[in-house]
């Protein structure tokens, strides 16, 4: 992620690199949340149980991704600042806690604590994760309704409401493996 950002970055700060090192650093937080967001559900049906398990084994690697990827956006961010751009209020009020529950799901990640409060934890766990997944949707239907880059925000904002369905559905509802 890091790398890809220098190498967009390395012809100059322009609002155009700038633009684009925004788009692959959202891309690159936004694909490992749908797999671990998704995990569950993927495990249920025959055609994608393997991946389901593949994400559920390798959930630790895809939360720190995903925050380490964030993280770096949140600079790209930053940069965007420096050009005399703005994000508003509005934006930051509903995205500043998606980087504090990013950064909570990885260090919970990392450590793996033994607590004695799990449920508590896994109710923080789906909530959060169904915060960033509105933040997620949100953001890649707006940029849809506003035919800006279809070709990225249709396609995500249609794979973010199918995983949003699919986690609906009742936990009982199986297919043949």
């Amino acid at each position: 992620c890091l790398l890809t950002s220098a190498l967009i970055l390395s012809n100059g700060l322009e609002l155009s690199s700038i633009f684009l090192a925004l788009r692959v650093s959202s891309l690159t937080t936004a694909l490992p949340f749908l797999l671990l967001f998704a995990a569950q559900p993927l495990q249920r049906f025959g055609n994608t149980f393997s991946l389901g398990q593949w994400t559920q084994h390798h959930g630790r690697e895809l939360w720190i991704i995903a925050a380490v990827s964030h993280f770096i956006h949140l600079g790209q961010i930053g940069l965007y600042y420096t050009l005399g751009k703005y994000c508003s209020l509005f934006s930051w009020t509903f995205t500043i806690p998606m980087w504090g529950i990013l950064l909570v799901f990885s260090v919970l990640a990392i450590a793996k604590p033994n607590l004695f409060f799990q449920a508590q934890v896994a109710r923080f766990y789906s909530l959060g994760s169904w915060y960033v997944w509105c933040i997620f949707t949100a953001a890649f239907s707006l940029g849809s309704a506003a035919q800006h880059l279809l070709f990225y925000n249709l396609p995500a904002a249609t794979l973010f409401i199918a995983a949003g369905v699919l986690r609906g559905l009742p936990r009982q509802l199986k297919t043949a493996k």
